[in-house]
């Protein structure tokens, strides 16, 4: 999620509140990629990330996790909605764009960093086919790729021990809807209304 925040929230902020030669352009390139289906760079992450000699390392996740299109355009799209008088007074005054980006339009822009960590948890938490790609160290694997090579394939594991362990896998995703639900749902109106 720390990738994904500094990554793409400075990318979007940069795009929607900084006069940025070729603009429309960078921004209609990141719309067509959403274009792309995922499973056509599976092989290219994949070998990129062997080349730089990063499979079974945690960095095979956050590399590629820091370039997402669709939360940079979610981002791009509620960075719009903010006033740029906000950010010109602020400029007037000395405040860097990095001061600007982490003093104005991310304290304004909770609600949708949290819809976007709700929606990140529960990509990451529920992944299993990438993890089983580029980690093969049974201590650095993810919860939900252990439990699908360890339960969900298990020929002798009981049925109800099967159940006890896919309902403990269960419960911290609906618990950290549960508790970011309010956030969440401020972060979906509040973009809807600006669209």
């Amino acid at each position: 999620m720390i990738c994904i925040f500094l990554a793409t929230g400075l990318a979007a902020y940069a795009l929607s509140c900084m006069r940025l030669p070729y603009r429309r352009a960078i921004y209609a390139f990141f719309m067509a990629t959403l274009f792309i289906p995922p499973s056509t760079y599976i092989i290219p992450n994949f070998v990129n990330l062997k080349d730089l000699g990063l499979v079974n390392t945690f960095w095979a996740f956050w590399l590629p996790a820091g370039a997402s299109a669709f939360y940079l355009l979610v981002l791009k799209s509620f960075f719009d909605g903010i006033h740029p008088e906000l950010l010109e007074a602020a400029r007037i005054d000395g405040a860097s764009e990095w001061l600007c980006f982490r003093k104005i339009a991310v304290p304004l822009s909770l609600p949708i960093f949290s819809t976007i960590a709700i929606f990140v948890f529960a990509a990451v938490w529920n992944d299993w086919f990438w993890p089983s790609l580029v980690l093969h160290d049974p201590n650095k694997m993810p919860l939900a790729t252990a439990v699908y090579k360890y339960v969900i394939n298990a020929r002798r594991l009981d049925w109800n021990i099967r159940f006890a362990i896919l309902f403990m896998v269960m419960t911290p995703p609906v618990l950290v809807f549960l508790l970011f639900q309010k956030y969440m749902l401020r972060g979906i109106s509040l973009a809807g209304i600006k669209g």
